[in-house]
């Protein structure tokens, strides 16, 4: 109930804000968002350690190492000022006593299970002794260190006989637990006791085949301007498409599909771009984009009926068969309607002159008109497979639709309109029978200036908010150990955390 009661106040400090600024207050306004800041880490534990295992960082941002039960732990500095909070890196220490062997039971398989333990009361102990100690001299209490906060654990393991395989699902953390049991399937039950006498008789080299591999809490979001240029239109793959289109002119017609594939092309071109490795920007954020971006690309829309034949030759389509100028006059060409029984009929004879006629079409029309020659030859009426706007099509439902049909003794094909329809329905082909003939479909088309658009400095520009993702590290497991002797020696988690985060 805390962290709601938080993030309200924060929520409602944060509209204070606006309306200082509104009304010229500045001073009001910063002490306000500095306030805000200040609730809003208090409802969420995680942000006071956002930042600490940045995926780029260089460098070791704790204050202090300490060393503990034959290993190095260090201390973090917690961003919230009026919290004044610290926190360690877990530990990773096996409790050598806890192994035992388990029969199958609801596993089907034998399993060795043991404890680890990630953190201990007596660590905040040595914590508070280490931040009094020069050259820090801090005076803290114990109350206010704590663990780095872990979002999931699990076991890895290498260099294992093959007799052995790891549990490796990962465990949820969220309730910050200091002691997690791990499982190791062995294959019978003598390997399974093998191992847990192995275990209890040298765990130190048990420790050295396996590492803890934990999630941290340690993502952070940051507001992000990206803007979309004329270079970056000009490099997607689909605009190299529409300029090499045979029409002169820079006018390309689209459907609302096609429009938003290149728009989401060129947004996440960009994105990927301009973010930085270890960060990403949200779905929702992109997709918003994308459709401001859409709004920018289209200089208006034409309906299909109403484009000319020349108007034709600027439509974008991914396979110019199945475009709708061409696919009307294949299909009257290639059917028989029969008002009398209300079907349609064709053969192999008819089909063929009527792909022949529009591959006639195609090469006057366009220098490319090979390239669906080869999806229609041969195939159902030429038209096999998807074709939803201008997305590419295959054969791979047409002899299970043709097997729907009836087909005389002579090869003849007949079906009924509405076995006529759902088959068109099915490719979301853009044409309809209007009773006397075939015709296009009622779609709107939007009207894209590729010369203009290449040429722009700026075309859109949005402000996104970019996430840092959570670090997954893995860390050696150790024994516990008051020397140091029976303990991986020396073994410094920050340094673990930071090569990795390196790599």
């Amino acid at each position: 109930m805390l962290n709601v009661f938080n993030t309200s106040m924060a929520l409602i400090a944060l509209i204070q804000v606006v309306y200082f600024v509104r009304e010229g207050h500045c001073e009001e306004a910063e002490a306000m968002r500095l306030e805000a800041d200040a609730m809003r880490l208090a409802a969420d534990p995680n942000e006071d350690v956002a930042g600490f295992f940045d995926m780029e960082m260089g460098k070791d941002r704790s204050l202090k190492p300490f060393y503990y039960h034959g290993g190095y732990l260090s201390i973090y500095e917690g961003r919230n000022e009026k919290l004044k909070r610290y926190y360690v890196t877990p530990l990773t220490e096996i409790n050598a006593e806890s192994a035992k062997c388990f029969e199958p039971g609801i596993d089907i398989r034998h399993k060795v299970r043991f404890d680890i333990a990630i953190w201990r009361s007596d660590v905040a102990d040595e914590a508070v002794k280490a931040l009094a100690s020069p050259p820090l001299n801090l005076e803290v209490h114990k109350e206010l260190v704590h663990p780095l906060p872990i979002l999931k654990i699990r076991l890895s393991t290498h260099g294992l006989s093959p007799a052995y395989e790891p549990d490796t699902v990962w465990k949820s953390n969220l309730n910050q637990r200091q002691l997690h049991t791990f499982s190791i399937y062995a294959a019978d039950k003598e390997a399974c006791e093998r191992m847990v006498s192995e275990i209890k008789g040298d765990p130190v080299g048990f420790a050295s085949l396996i590492q803890i591999e934990i999630a941290m809490s340690a993502e952070k979001r940051a507001s992000r301007e990206i803007s979309i240029t004329g270079e970056n239109i000009g490099s997607a793959k689909m605009f190299a498409q529409l300029q090499n289109m045979d029409q002169t002119n820079g006018e390309r017609l689209m459907t609302s599909s096609d429009l938003n594939n290149f728009a989401q092309e060129i947004v996440s071109s960009v994105v990927a771009s301009d973010i930085t490795t270890g960060a990403y920007v949200e779905k929702p954020d992109e997709l918003n984009f994308a459709r401001l971006l859409e709004r920018q690309l289209s200089s208006g829309t034409i309906n299909a009926r109403e484009l000319s034949a020349d108007q034709w030759k600027s439509v974008f389509w991914q396979e110019e068969f199945i475009r709708p100028d061409h696919y009307t006059k294949y299909l009257n060409r290639a059917m028989t309607y029969d008002k009398g029984t209300n079907k349609f009929s064709f053969d192999n004879e008819t089909e063929s002159e009527a792909r022949k006629h529009v591959a006639s079409d195609l090469k006057k029309d366009s220098s490319s008109t090979n390239a669906w020659s080869a999806k229609a030859k041969a195939s159902f009426l030429g038209f096999g497979g998807s074709a939803s706007g201008g997305s590419s099509n295959t054969n791979t439902d047409s002899s299970h639709d043709k097997n729907e049909f009836d087909v005389d003794d002579k090869g003849r094909i007949t079906m009924s309109l509405d076995q006529l329809n759902k088959f068109l329905s099915k490719r979301d082909l853009q044409v309809e029978w209007s009773g006397d003939v075939f015709v296009t479909k009622s779609l709107d088309l939007h009207r894209v200036n590729t010369a203009e658009l290449r040429y722009k400095s700026t075309i859109a520009t949005q402000q996104v908010q970019v996430q840092i993702v959570p670090i997954t590290v893995k860390l050696d497991a150790t024994v516990a150990s008051s020397t140091g002797e029976l303990g991986t020696v020396g073994q410094d988690h920050v340094k673990i955390l930071i090569d990795q985060a390196k790599s």
